[in-house]
């Protein structure tokens, strides 16, 4: 997944590779793009059903 942040004016434009979001600094705009990154990889976790000690140190 790529996160595109962008000015645009005096705001700054988070585009997620679909929907585009607007915010009033590039620190809210990294925050939620963070936010976004670590939502998908937990739910890619639980659909695969692995769990944290699981990816760690067991076979």
């Amino acid at each position: 997944m790529v996160y595109m942040i962008e000015p645009r004016g005096r705001e700054w434009v988070l585009d997620a590779g679909g929907g585009k979001e607007t915010y009033p600094t590039i620190d809210a705009a990294k925050q939620r793009a963070l936010e976004d990154h670590v939502s998908r990889a937990k739910q890619a976790l639980r659909i695969k059903g692995w769990k944290y000690e699981e990816r760690i140190g067991g076979v």
